[in-house]
This record gives C-alpha cells, structure tokens and sequence, in this order.
C-alpha cells in the first residue's frame, strides 16, 4: 500500500504542475486587469480599473482543460491506478512466490547434502569395519594354519622318531638272535670234535660274515 500512494502521489503532482503551468501561460497572455486613465488618458491622471472577462474564449479554454485533466484523473483513480496495483500486487505475489520457492529448494537441496555427506561417512566405515575384520580373520587363519602345520611337523617328527626307535630295537633283537645261533653252532661244533687253529679261524671268519649280513638285512 506504500509504494500504492506514492504512486498516487505522484501522479497528483503531476496534474497538479500541468495545471499551473497552463494557467501561468494563460495568465501571461489573456485578459487582465488594466488601469487607464480616467477621461484624458494623461499621465498621472486618476485611473479606473477593469474587471476580467470570465466570457473570452481563453478563459473558457482554461476551464475545460481543468474539467478534462479532472476527469481524467478520476478516470485513472477509479480504473488506471486499480489496475496497476493489482499488476503491481501480483508481480509483487509471484517475485514472493519465487522466493519462498527458492528459500525452500535451497533448504530442501541442504538437507540432501547432509544426508549424502551422513550417508558417504556410514559407507566409509562401514567399508573399514569390513576390512578390519577381514584382516583380522586373514590373520586368525594364517595362525590356524602355522598351529596346524606345526603340530603336523612335530607329530611327523615324533612319528619318525619312533619308527627308527623301532627300527633299531628290532635290529638289535636280530642281531642278537643271530649271535645265539651263531653261539650255539660253534659250541655244537666244539662239542662234536676238536678245533685246530684253522677251525677257529674259519669259525671266526663265518661268525664275521653272518654278522655283516644280519646287518645289511
């Protein structure tokens, strides 16, 4: 309503000096009142004054011209002026409008940030959760599989130990069956006859070599 009286204002203003304009031309140039002298016309003789004619046809001019500027500014007051506050008040309206549509896009366009931003930071740790503990079950895994092994050596290890432990037990048990048997031959040998010295060395030498192959089997 502000910038609706200013207008009006204005316009008032400008009727108004249109107005006084042509009625300073129109009383520089129309009839006027006039002093002359009253019979000789001689200077310094007592003067008479006229009245002005309200009937001339400037005078008449003037008049109408007031009557149209009046009823053109009615004419504006009540259709001219109407009109241009309401485009005024819808342009006003719509340039609101925009804005409370862009304020509101704007707010709209900053919380999806946030929530892209929210959104971005949950992914990034959650991706880091997620490798955490794939390297924590990498790891989990790689001890596994050392404990495993170990204990596999260690039993392979032990097994092998006791194999050759059994090995050499049953070697030894056949090396002693073998110099029983051999015992027993050279006492039945003696017993049967009397040994001279070739006797004993062949005996010897057979005692030797049965030894060396209960040995190699």
């Amino acid at each position: 309503m502000t910038k609706h009286w200013h207008i009006l204002n204005l316009a008032v203003s400008c009727v108004l000096m249109f107005g006084t304009s042509l009625y300073a031309s129109g009383s520089g140039t129309g009839p006027t009142v006039t002093r002359e002298s009253a019979a000789t016309g001689e200077p310094g003789a007592p003067l008479q004054e006229k009245a002005i004619d309200l009937g001339s046809p400037l005078t008449n001019h003037l008049l109408w011209e007031w009557i149209a500027f009046v009823l053109l500014f009615v004419v504006l007051a009540k259709v001219g002026f109407p009109w241009m506050f309401k485009q005024m008040d819808a342009r006003q309206a719509r340039i609101r409008e925009a804005l409370e549509k862009a304020d509101k896009v704007k707010a709209e366009a900053e919380v999806l940030l946030k929530k892209h931003e929210q959104m971005m930071a949950d992914a990034h740790a959650e991706a880091k959760r997620i490798t955490d503990e794939a390297l924590r079950a990498a790891q989990h895994v790689k001890e596994d599989i050392l404990r495993s092994a170990q204990t596999e050596a260690a039993a392979v290890v032990e097994r092998a130990k006791k194999e050759l432990s059994m090995a050499h037990t049953k070697a030894m048990d056949e090396l002693r069956k073998h110099a029983v048997e051999l015992s027993l031959k050279a006492s039945s040998a003696v017993l049967k006859r009397s040994l001279t010295d070739e006797d004993h060395r062949r005996l010897a030498a057979d005692a030797i070599s049965a030894t060396e192959r209960a040995m190699k089997n």
